[in-house]
């Protein structure tokens, strides 16, 4: 019994003798192919190859479309979130602006009552009472520059946005 022969050809030749002890020089021989185990040949190690490749591609394959499923679903979102969103900055335009004429009507006239209650009163009123009028003059005028803002902002609304390339790092240096 022969084992762990490697793959290839042998030859085994066999001498003789009878029982005279008379010997046979030229002998006999048998060719004999060794073949390797399956997963020694090169058409295992090719299979083998082809399928890792194989394999390996068809992986690539469904993460793509993994990922182009899960990007035109973040995009859907998105969409939908904007809609919301312009919704919403609609609603508040049309809040601010509303507002913004509903308080400037009351404030003219507190503003024009008090400037006809100077002109009245001029110089007759004590020192306090002027400083009292002073002041709300000035907190009328603040309140009318802060809703002329509102006003401001609710118009901005309607204006057509510009866009512009942002230097991030720059800005992000700045802040």
């Amino acid at each position: 019994a022969y084992t762990n022969l490697s793959p290839g050809a042998y030859t085994f030749r066999v001498k003789a003798s009878n029982d005279d002890g008379y010997w046979n020089e030229k002998g006999t021989s048998v060719k004999i192919m060794i073949l390797p185990p399956f997963w020694m040949t090169r058409w295992f190690w090719g299979g083998l190859i082809s399928l890792i490749a194989i394999l390996i591609y068809a992986g690539v394959r469904i993460r793509i479309r993994s990922v182009k499923r899960e990007s035109i679903k973040l995009e859907g979102m998105v969409e939908e979130r904007t809609s919301q969103l312009e919704a919403a900055n609609k609603e508040l335009e049309a809040f601010a602006y509303s507002t913004s004429h509903d308080l400037r009507s009351p404030l003219r006239h507190i503003g024009g009552f008090l400037e006809l209650l100077q002109i009245e009163a001029g110089t007759g009123l004590n020192k306090k009472s002027r400083h009292y009028m002073d002041k709300i003059s000035q907190s009328t005028h603040k309140m009318g520059q802060l809703i002329d803002g509102l006003l401001s902002f609710s118009r901005m609304g309607r204006q057509q946005m510009m866009s512009q390339h942002v230097n991030m790092e720059h800005l992000v240096r700045e802040v």
